[in-house]
């Protein structure tokens, strides 16, 4: 037993070399978010923005059924055995790992990072990753799967886009065939840049996993839960949640209630952090204890035929093997698949004036080596009250440096009423000027200086937001899906300038601006 004295505060640890995790241990549970079954129609016109719909009820803090258990925090230093005693105890690879296993280090850093930075986690498992045979060209090839933007691959656009949502494939597809690239920028190869994909699926991954040596993947279900196993135990991740699958782990994606749609960020080269929060303080936005991460769960049938399917460069390989990759009976590290619950976001909001800038709902971000600039923001809208005096509440209308592809999870975005549907997409990149449509805009000046304060429920929608411009794919803008007429939900934007618009002391309500009068008004 140690006792630690610092700051005022005591802690006691207690150190046992019997002191283990293990998937039949316990675990940090939380309840998932049930989206809507309806949404009562926008009805603009009698009603203030933002709307209100159908909050979502909680099952409260027992665990779900089905629910696998999971270890809590961000960034932490987790262990985890499926059988006790299979973790080394006294050094990460000895001469014989215990439980006759294997040990092997997956890396998500280099060797030499700072060691605050640095990420890996050793696996000991039943048979070594190496056992397989040769990588060949999957086939038939994946078309449309990018990670090297460039003028042969993509294209550039200023114009507003936005996409309505895919419709679920007719045909067996699976997570892998069903995921397809929309836009991004840079490359793979040289370890910079992202990409943003969608995926429509409707068939479990069987006999094959999947693994992305290209990036981290961040997946952001919008239709149907993922049941995911990976080499350090399971995730069930719903409608509502998000989860971080790091570069080089190898996964399986299940489909426990049938179709499935969502969208995907992945970054090259960059892990995502929790943001800073400055002035904020300590405590606010995303919080590290509600990241879940699985506990360790292994499989040891032969699995003659087992295929990996490797993403690397943008295309796919396969590999055979005679056993799962999930063969992992225990694991130390940081470096980890992770979920997290969006209900669990504590958004901050004015309280006087003005609307505040979105950063301030970043959940996660990929920085850059700009100070203060991200490779890639994950931003959320999420419930929650508006209260702000004499200002327009809906996001203003804007130009900016960084490019901003937008996604809905469910309900009614608050800057566009109509045509941005869950499942749906747009993308602004930089200096595209966008902002709340005309229905918006007019509902929302209509209301004047009577607007109460507003809860604003029963949606969620969220943003990925870079530094670098987006190239989208020839197939997105060809899309059935594009929707041609979006520029019109601004086109009936009027000018309400008038000269009588004047404060109460008589002068034009324009600090700072000359007036120049008419002749009439001169002379009268």
């Amino acid at each position: 037993m140690l006792i630690l004295h610092a700051s005022g505060l005591r802690v006691r640890v207690v150190c046992s070399s019997q002191a283990t995790l293990s998937a039949a241990g316990t675990g940090t549970f939380h309840s998932l978010p049930q989206p809507p079954t309806s949404l009562q129609e926008a009805n603009l016109q009698s009603r203030s923005l933002p709307l209100s719909f159908p909050s979502i009820e909680k099952t409260g803090m027992e665990k779900p059924a089905g629910e696998p258990e999971y270890l809590s925090g961000f960034g932490n230093h987790f262990s985890s055995e499926a059988v006790k005693g299979a973790l080394p105890r006294d050094q990460n690879s000895p001469l014989a790992c215990p439980c006759g296993l294997y040990a092997e280090q997956i890396s998500g850093t280099s060797f030499t990072t700072p060691r605050k930075l640095n990420q890996r986690s050793w696996l000991y498992r039943i048979k070594p990753s190496v056992t397989h045979e040769p990588f060949h060209p999957r086939v038939p090839r994946h078309e449309r799967l990018v990670s090297e933007f460039t003028e042969s691959t993509s294209s550039a656009t200023p114009t507003q886009l936005r996409w309505k949502p895919v419709d679920i494939p007719e045909s067996p597809t699976d997570f892998i065939d069903g995921l397809y690239t929309i836009c991004g920028a840079g490359s793979s190869f040289i370890r910079h840049g992202y990409a943003i994909h969608m995926y429509a699926a409707n068939k479990s991954m069987s006999g094959c996993a999947f693994c992305n040596a290209d990036g981290d993947f961040l997946l952001v279900p919008q239709k149907g839960r993922l049941s995911i196993t990976t080499e350090c135990g399971k995730l069930v991740v719903s409608p509502g949640e998000i989860v971080i699958l790091p570069q080089g782990f190898r996964f399986s994606i299940d489909l426990p209630d049938g179709p499935s749609r969502g969208y995907v960020a992945e970054i090259f080269g960059e892990h995502f952090h929790l943001p800073d929060l400055g002035p904020i303080g300590a405590n606010g936005l995303a919080a590290a204890r509600d990241f879940l991460v699985p506990t360790a769960w292994f499989e040891q049938a032969s699995h003659p035929g087992y295929t990996i399917v490797q993403k690397f460069g943008g295309g796919l390989f396969t590999a055979k093997q005679d056993f799962s990759p999930f063969n992992v009976v225990a694991w130390h590290g940081n470096y980890v698949p992770f979920k997290y619950d969006l209900s669990k976001f504590c958004p901050f909001n004015t309280v006087l004036i003005d609307h505040g800038d979105p950063s301030i709902n970043t959940v996660l971000t990929a920085p850059s080596d700009k100070p203060g600039v991200a490779l890639l923001d994950f931003v959320i809208f999420p419930p929650r009250w508006l209260v702000a005096e004499h200002t327009f509440r809906p996001p203003y209308y804007h130009r900016n440096c960084m490019s901003e592809f937008m996604g809905l999870i469910y309900g009614i975005y608050e800057a566009k009423a109509d045509g941005f549907l869950p499942g749906g997409a747009s993308l602004h990149s930089c200096m595209t000027p966008h902002g709340p449509d005309t229905k918006t805009y007019e509902a929302t000046i209509a209301v004047g200086e009577n607007s109460e304060p507003v809860r604003l429920r029963g949606t969620m929608a969220f943003m990925f937001e870079s530094y670098l411009i987006p190239r989208v794919c020839p197939w997105a803008l060809d899309s059935p899906c594009l929707d041609a007429n979006y520029y019109q939900c601004w086109i009936g934007l009027r000018s309400h300038f008038s000269s009588d618009n004047r404060s109460e002391n008589g002068s034009l309500d324009v600090p700072g601006t000359t007036q120049v009068l008419s002749e009439d008004t001169e002379s009268a």
